[in-house]
C-alpha cells in the first residue's frame, strides 16, 4: 500500500498528464491544487490518470487539462476497486478529445461520491 498527498500543488503545462496513479490498494489524495495544462497523448487523463487504488480530491481546481485520444480530460478513474471522492472542486474547460468525459471519466469505478463540485465548459 502507497499513499501519496500533494498539497497546495501546481501541477502545470505536463505531457504525458499530470499525474499517473498506479498502486493497487494505494490512495492519492489531492488538497487544495491545482491541474492546469497538462495533456496526455497515450492515454486517458489530462489532469490525472488513476488505473488502479482511491482517488479523493478537495478544494481542487482542474483547467484546461486535454486527453487527446482518449476519456477523461480532468480525470480518467480506471480502478475497478477503487473509490474516488470530489468535494468542493472545479472542472472547466478540460477536454477528452476523442473520448468521453471532458471533466470526469469513471469507468469500472467501485464508488464515486462528489460534493459542491462543479462542471463549466467541460468537452
Amino acid at each position: 500500500d502507497m499513499t501519496i498527498t500533494l498539497v497546495t500543488c501546481n501541477v502545470l503545462s505536463n505531457k504525458g498528464g499530470g499525474v499517473h496513479f498506479d498502486v493497487s490498494n494505494g490512495q492519492l489524495t489531492l488538497s487544495k491544487t491545482t491541474m492546469r495544462k497538462n495533456t496526455n497523448t497515450l492515454f486517458s487523463g489530462g489532469g490525472v490518470r488513476v488505473v488502479s487504488g482511491s482517488m479523493t480530491a478537495t478544494g481542487c481546481t482542474f483547467d484546461e487539462n486535454d486527453a487527446t485520444i482518449a476519456n477523461g480530460g480532468g480525470i480518467s478513474f480506471e480502478s475497478g476497486t477503487g473509490t474516488l471522492s470530489l468535494t468542493d472542486c472545479s472542472f472547466v474547460t478540460n477536454k477528452a478529445l476523442s473520448g468521453q468525459g471532458g471533466g470526469v471519466s469513471a469507468s469500472d469505478a467501485a464508488s464515486v461520491t462528489m460534493i459542491r463540485t462543479h462542471f463549466t465548459l467541460n468537452t
